[in-house]
């Protein structure tokens, strides 16, 4: 069975011990993007660090993911 990179992606990340981990970092992410529909919540010094945190999870969970798609397989 030949998969794609993406799928060999999310299917490491579904293998992992840190899917929980995952679905705690999108819920925060969906509720920052939440957040920033609002006109008064943008401008503040918190959303733009919540914003800048959510950014930087997205990038540590691309790379813990790439780590466990290009492991060996046993």
């Amino acid at each position: 069975m030949n998969l794609t990179p993406f799928q060999g992606f999310l299917a490491a990340l579904a293998d992992s011990s840190f899917s929980a981990a995952f679905y705690l970092a999108a819920g925060y992410q969906l509720v920052v993007l939440g957040l920033g529909c609002f006109r008064g919540v943008r401008p503040t010094k918190w959303y733009a660090l919540a914003a800048v945190v959510s950014h930087l999870l997205l990038s540590m969970f691309l790379l813990i993911g790439f780590y466990y798609a290009t492991r060996p397989v046993a």
